[in-house]
C-alpha cells in the first residue's frame, strides 16, 4: 500500500534528487547522485541496471529503506522510473522520473 497522506515532501525530494542528479554533480559532495545516465537502455537487464543505480544513490539518505523500482515506457533510448521506499514503516513512491539516453 502506498501512503499519500502526510507525505514527507522533503524526503521524497531527497530520493528524487539522489536518483535524478548525475554522480559527481553535487558541488559539496561528489559521491552523491546516481549513475542513471550511463544505463544501456537496449539491454536485457535494464531493470537490474536501474535497481543497482537507485540503490547506490539512495543508500546515504537517512532512515529510508529501498523497496523497488517501477519502470515504464522503456524504449531503446528512454525510460520512466518511480522509486518505492519505506520510511517509518510506511511505503512511499516518487513521482515519475524521466531519463533519455
Amino acid at each position: 500500500m502506498i501512503c499519500t497522506d502526510n507525505y514527507p515532501d522533503k524526503l521524497r525530494k531527497a530520493v528524487y534528487n539522489a536518483v535524478m542528479i548525475s554522480k559527481g554533480a553535487y558541488a559539496y559532495n561528489k559521491s552523491l547522485g546516481s549513475y542513471m545516465g550511463s544505463l544501456d537502455y537496449g539491454s536485457d537487464n535494464i531493470y537490474e541496471q536501474c535497481e543497482m543505480a537507485v540503490k547506490e544513490a539512495v543508500i546515504g539518505i537517512k532512515d529510508i529503506k529501498y523497496k523497488q523500482c517501477i519502470l515504464s515506457n522503456v524504449t531503446s533510448s528512454s525510460l520512466e522510473l518511480k522509486v518505492q521506499f519505506e520510511y517509518m514503516g510506511k511505503t512511499y513512491e516518487t513521482e515519475v522520473i524521466g531519463f533519455n539516453g
